[in-house]
């Protein structure tokens, strides 16, 4: 449990390398039955380093379109 809330840990200080070595040293100590639920804790660790930034900035995006659009719908509608 401590490897895995280490790797948890530096997860959230983006550390990508230093938590995966965690989390493969918590592999070693993890018995069959739930190696595949420490195997999804640690890919979604590892997305949310990767691709956070790239969600963030892609929703935002997508929100400012979002108000264009609703913009020039209002304007059309006011004509």
């Amino acid at each position: 449990m401590g490897y895995i809330s280490k790797a948890i840990a530096l997860c959230g200080k983006k550390q990508v390398r230093d938590a995966n070595r965690a989390f493969d040293l918590a592999s070693t100590f993890t018995d069959p039955k739930t190696i595949h639920l420490l195997f999804l804790i640690k890919v979604g660790g590892i997305f949310l380093i990767t691709y956070y930034p790239c969600l963030i900035t892609a929703t935002r995006l997508w929100h400012s379109s979002m108000r264009i659009d609703m913009r020039t719908q209002y304007a059309a509608f006011e004509s």
